[in-house]
Order: structure tokens, then C-alpha cells, then sequence
């Protein structure tokens, strides 16, 4: 298997200029126009243009992957047990559909890990390319994993979704649990069009709202207003039109839910969710 500085080098390009690579050291990664990147505990920290909005901060003490569990047992729909079962399925079934070996695979929208620290021990052989615009999430999951990476190489980037570090047509797979936690999703599904390989799937599992629920109603008053990935039978076409081909569309939970402390949005206990896992296939 190449090494982590070959595998930069050959398939990652600047997020300023899109030239290729030339130089990765202990510190920094340099493109070919002389662009400097910082490498942050083991994070490549390639994306300079976004800033992170002040609720998606989760905070340097998260550099401590203890701190990512100790939210699962305190704050996050982890913490109670119906949320948990609906939270395993979806994880469940990313992996579960995911290819189990010699794959290079994207994980978009990491953050906390919850999906990766789930397949790593399922698959072998592979090149794992773990995404968010959080290093300090990113430093943590990565610490949190260290011993789940088998004969895998795990290379972690700060870097949005929608404004990938990669070639086009190089990626063989790309996984997401809550596609629809970035916010600019048809946009992210648009740039992971651009990275798979002719054939290759973007398999993630997501949670939609009712339309007129209170959710949805609050959505409505904010800047990121909700858009067709983030209500209930909504997605489909907005998937077909940005040219992939819907493999498989399975409702894993259709039902009332329970509020959580870190509910990115204000819902109430009993409000309508529908969970749901799907495969795209780049035509």
C-alpha cells in the first residue's frame, strides 16, 4: 500500500489553485505554486475559505476523543435509548452496504466519528479519507480510532464538503451519516459527483422532517432554510437531477422522536421523523 505522503501527492489538490501536490513533511503539506498547509496532529488542514458558524464549534476539549463519548452518554440523541436504536440503524446500514476491502473511500461530515469507528473493524485493505470542517473534531476521532485501523490507511482533512480536495473520477466510494447536517447539501452531493469514479456510490443514511411540523416551521425563519434533503419524500428527484441513479432508498424509521440537547433544530418529543438509507450510483 502507498504511503500516506504518495497517496496526497497522487490524488489531492490544492483548495487555492487545484495544482497538484509536490511536498509533504511532519508540518506542512506544499502544492505546486507554493501553498502552505498546516498538518495539525495528524490532520491535513487543507480548507482556508469557510469558517465554521459558532453553533458547529464544538470546542478544543473534543481533541480528547473521551470527550466524544462522554457526549454520547450526556447530550446526544445517543444518550437515550430509542434515539440510540434509530442513531445504530443508520450507521447500520452504511455499513452494511459499504465494500469490505482494497477501496478507497471518502467519509464526508466525519465529525465525532460515529460511522467510521463502526466500519473500520468491518473492512480491510483500504484508504480512508475522513472529512469536516472541525479539526479539533477531527484530531479527536482520529485519536479515538487509532486502534480500529487494522490493515486500513486513515487520512483525516479539514475540509468542507463542498469544496472537495480531490481529483475528478478518483474516489471509489463516499459514505456520510446525516448527509442533511450540511446545510448546503445538494451542492456537497453535486462535488461528490464530481470525486466518484464512473460507478462508483455515495451510500449515507439521513433524517427528514414533516413538512409543516415544528421543525420545519422554525426552519422556515431561518438564514438555512430547509431544502429537498431535509423533508420526507422531498429528495429524489433533486438526486436524479444532479445525475446519479437511486440504487437503493430503504425507511429505516418513520415515526415520533425524542429531543436531545444537541438537536441542531428545536424539535419537540412526538414530532414526526423519517430515517432513511440510500445508494447512489454515479451514472
Amino acid at each position: 500500500m502507498e504511503t500516506i505522503k504518495d497517496l496526497i501527492i497522487r490524488n489531492l489538490h490544492c483548495l487555492v489553485c487545484n495544482e497538484s501536490f509536490i511536498e509533504v513533511s511532519s508540518n506542512n503539506v506544499i502544492c505546486k505554486n507554493h501553498h502552505i498547509f498546516i498538518i495539525d496532529e495528524e490532520v491535513f488542514v487543507l480548507e482556508t475559505k469557510l469558517k465554521l458558524a459558532e453553533k458547529f464549534k464544538w470546542g478544543k476539549k473534543l481533541r480528547d476523543p473521551k470527550e466524544n463519548l462522554l457526549l454520547d452518554e450526556s447530550q446526544s440523541t445517543m444518550a437515550k435509548e430509542k434515539s440510540r436504536k434509530r442513531m445504530e440503524n443508520m450507521i447500520n446500514f452504511v455499513v452494511l452496504n459499504a465494500k469490505k476491502e482494497s477501496m478507497d473511500i471518502l467519509d464526508i461530515a466525519t465529525g465525532r466519528g460515529l460511522l467510521i469507528k463502526n466500519l473500520l473493524p468491518e473492512i480491510d485493505n483500504s484508504i480512508i479519507y475522513l472529512t469536516d470542517l472541525d479539526t479539533d473534531v477531527l484530531v479527536g476521532t482520529n485519536k479515538l480510532i487509532n486502534n480500529l485501523v487494522k490493515t486500513n490507511t486513515v487520512i483525516p482533512i479539514t475540509s468542507s464538503a463542498t469544496h472537495l480536495p480531490f481529483e475528478d473520477n478518483s474516489i471509489s466510494e463516499v459514505i456520510c451519516f446525516g448527509i442533511n447536517n450540511i446545510r448546503e447539501t445538494t451542492a456537497a452531493i453535486t462535488e461528490v459527483k464530481r470525486v466518484l469514479k464512473p460507478g462508483g456510490k455515495l451510500i449515507f443514511s439521513f433524517s427528514l422532517m414533516e413538512e409543516g411540523s415544528p421543525s420545519y416551521i422554525w426552519s422556515q425563519t431561518q438564514e438555512d432554510k430547509p431544502g429537498p434533503f431535509d423533508v420526507i419524500d422531498k429528495w429524489e428527484i433533486e438526486a436524479e437531477n444532479i445525475g446519479f441513479k437511486i440504487l437503493k432508498n430503504e425507511i429505516l424509521f418513520d415515526g415520533p422522536v425524542e429531543k436531545a440537547k444537541l438537536d441542531l433544530t428545536p424539535r419537540v418529543n412526538g414530532e414526526r421523523f423519517q430515517d432513511v438509507g440510500v445508494i447512489l450510483l454515479k451514472k
